[in-house]
């Protein structure tokens, strides 16, 4: 083993602050379900718990961080690897496409206008998605990771992170200020307009080209400590954050993803707070199960709580007792191997 990947591995194969960042947007996604479920008001305190555009364009970018971290230790692609992550491609795109039909029939029956019809529309893609679509750009990158991890080994880590710097900067740069002369083009407003309606919000290849940066970014523990890397990834975060110009979309979205990774980064290892991101972890360790999971449990607890609570009440009852089963959820599963196993096997 390299003397990176002793500073970036644990015993198990794993990055605990990773786990835990990953854990950390699951529940701003779960926060934000449960409390928009309960209708909280946006000026309500609550609210703070999510922090709006954050947790699912991070959840994307962090896939390219890790893929890095995990698979570019080594000097070359070893022997399995692309057809596991080209396993693990098709499977998140399958659990992408089932959990979307699954929701967008349970909205058209909750409506009362499920028909043949409606069926037919919703099987043959015609319908707009939920937010299951944010696991195609996740799909994407690891399908294109090795590809990603053929051409980092080949010109090396910083030229890698720069190439990918100025191609989503000029993406950035064609999207925001010719994307007029595409207005009409659908295909375009899906994959790159952050108000399509076909992706409900969530343009694929723009998530998928941020999430190819942050790979990059990952990258660069082949000649940088992750901590310097993580560290100085917060610091910078947090500069631009703090500025008071209008940036560039890719610039605010790096910047948060930055923020959050090096300040969950610092946390895990601090030994006295360490500890807290235990919960974040479990989540984290299973991140799929848990986004589709707390889907289904806010969808069931919404009506079973009912309408005589105050919204904020009901926002935090529903979002704590979501958030308990999860937890219990995760728990269950890593104290029984015929579970994980079984999980496992559906890509979960």
């Amino acid at each position: 083993m390299s003397k990176f990947s002793q500073v970036v591995a644990t015993q198990n194969n794993r990055v605990t602050f990773i786990d835990a960042a990953r854990g950390l947007f699951i529940f701003w996604m779960l926060a934000a379900h449960t409390l928009t479920l309960a209708d909280v008001p946006a000026d309500h305190f609550l609210q703070v718990l999510r922090p709006a555009g954050w947790s699912t364009l991070n959840f994307i970018m962090l896939t390219g961080f890790s893929l890095a971290i995990f698979y570019s230790t080594s000097s070359s692609l070893k022997q399995g690897t692309q057809g596991k992550l080209l396993r693990r491609a098709l499977q998140v795109g399958v659990i992408a496409l089932v959990s979307n039909f699954f929701f967008v029939i349970l909205r058209y029956i909750a409506g009362g206008n499920l028909d043949a019809s409606a069926l037919f529309q919703i099987l043959s893609l015609q319908t707009p998605w939920t937010i299951s679509a944010v696991l195609l750009p996740t799909a994407i990158v690891l399908c294109a990771s090795p590809f990603l991890l053929r051409t980092l080994f080949r010109i090396g880590p910083l030229p890698f992170f720069s190439l990918a710097t100025v191609l989503v900067l000029l993406l950035e740069c064609t999207v925001q200020y010719h994307v007029s002369s595409f207005r009409d083009v659908s295909w375009f407003s899906a994959c790159f307009e952050t108000d399509n309606a076909y992706f409900g919000g969530f343009p694929v290849i723009k998530m998928a080209t941020f999430a190819i940066w942050s790979f990059g970014l990952g990258s660069l523990i082949r000649i940088v400590p992750v901590t310097k890397v993580t560290t100085v990834l917060g610091a910078l975060s947090l500069f631009l954050i703090a500025l008071p110009w209008h940036l560039p979309f890719f610039v605010v979205s790096a910047a948060r993803f930055g923020l959050s990774v090096g300040g969950v980064a610092l946390a895990d290892g601090l030994k006295s707070i360490r500890g807290l991101l235990y919960p974040f972890r479990l989540l984290g360790r299973s991140s799929l199960l848990i986004f589709f999971l707390h889907r289904v449990l806010a969808q069931i607890g919404r009506p079973l709580l009912g309408v005589k609570l105050e919204s904020g009440a009901l926002g935090a009852i529903l979002m704590l007792v979501t958030l308990g089963f999860c937890i219990l959820a995760c728990y269950v599963r890593e104290s029984n191997l015929r579970i994980d196993t079984q999980l496992k096997r559906i890509g979960l």
